[in-house]
Parts: C-alpha cells; sequence; structure tokens
C-alpha cells in the first residue's frame, strides 16, 4: 500500500476527515468482507435516500438488487481477501443500485482496501450516474440519427431536410422513436456490408 503523502504542517485528524467526506457528493461506504456496512457518509443522502445511521450494520444488500445479492457479496469477500480487484462484478465500475424509494439506478464507483486497526476493509466511492448515462444515450441516439440520414441522403440522392423528413416519417408511421428506427437503419446497413 502506498504511504500517504501529506503536509505535516496540515494536520490531519478525524474532523478534518469528517468535513471532507461530509462535502464530497459521493457516497462512500466501508465494507467489512460480510458485506456489513460499517461506516456511511452523509452522501448517502443525495445518492441513495438513506441517512448514514440507517446503513451502519446493515449488509450492502440493502442498496442492491436482488439479482445481484450474491454475486457481490462473493466479490466484496474475494475482494477483501486478496486487497485488489481481481473480482469486481463489472470491471468497468458502473454497477446498478436501488434507492430509498426501490427504483433502480445506475452507478459508478470505485473501491479500494484498506487496513484500519489490523482489520482489512473495503472503501467506496459511489455515485448516481443516471444523468451520465441519460446523457450517453442522447449522444448515442443523436449519432446514429445523423448517420442514419447520412445513408438515406446517399441511397436516394436527396438533401438533408428530406431525408429527415424521410426517416421522421418513417418513424411516425410505424409509432416508435425516431432513435429506434435510425439504429435499425444502421443495423441493416451494417448486415448488407457484410454480405458483400
Amino acid at each position: 500500500m502506498e504511504k500517504l503523502q501529506r503536509d505535516d504542517t496540515f494536520p490531519v485528524n478525524e474532523e478534518i476527515l469528517r468535513v471532507l467526506w461530509a462535502a464530497c457528493d459521493d457516497a462512500i461506504l466501508v465494507l467489512a468482507a460480510d458485506n456489513t456496512i460499517r461506516y456511511a457518509s452523509v452522501g448517502v443522502r443525495r445518492v441513495f435516500g438513506y441517512e448514514p445511521k440507517e446503513l451502519i450494520g446493515q449488509s450492502l444488500a440493502i442498496l442492491q438488487p436482488d439479482r445481484l445479492h450474491e454475486p457481490h457479496r462473493h466479490a466484496v469477500e474475494h475482494y477483501v481477501a486478496a486487497g485488489k480487484v481481481s473480482a469486481h462484478p463489472k470491471p468497468d465500475g458502473k454497477m446498478i443500485a436501488v434507492h430509498r424509494d426501490g427504483r433502480e439506478f445506475p452507478i459508478e464507483c470505485t473501491f479500494g482496501s484498506v487496513v484500519i486497526g489490523g482489520e482489512r476493509l473495503l472503501a467506496g466511492f459511489l455515485r448516481d450516474a443516471t444523468n451520465r448515462k441519460r446523457l450517453e444515450m442522447s449522444i448515442t441516439a443523436a449519432r446514429q440519427i445523423s448517420m442514419a440520414i447520412g445513408i438515406i441522403m446517399e441511397r436516394n440522392r436527396i438533401t438533408r431536410d428530406e431525408a429527415d423528413e424521410l426517416l421522421h416519417a418513417r418513424a411516425r408511421s410505424q409509432r416508435r422513436k425516431i432513435a429506434e428506427v435510425a439504429a435499425e437503419l444502421l443495423n441493416a446497413t451494417e448486415l448488407m456490408i457484410l454480405r458483400l
């Protein structure tokens, strides 16, 4: 483990850490090897809708969909025992969580193994990724629509506005979202190219 680098003239104590963690928008959790939550920052209010004291002593399962309980429990046990990310359930750091109100939402997480009082624990920083996921989906849809319009323009030798109207008309006639129709057109085009 790397040694913490700090300015010795700046006293780092529990109060400073508590203030820093309280200022963080992320939820910070410290887990024991059995998935018991040993610490929860005030960020859990913003991310999960719980008060920190409600989570202390609870299993991490309270924040996960039922289908992820067992795989994640095993991953945490292995992670804490090994002290490294070798069995993380989602290598990209993106996972699904459950808010107190019951809705599922995507989270981004970073975990690290820490030793406190001789006990190896898992410290995690978790962030609600709902807005980022929506933005990624919007960008993907816009890209697909633009590419589909380009294909329609090329195939029909028409202007961008005419191609845009054709794509919109097809979506309306099928009572589907334009992005779905565009994605379908792109997939069909890709299949045609692969057959050549």
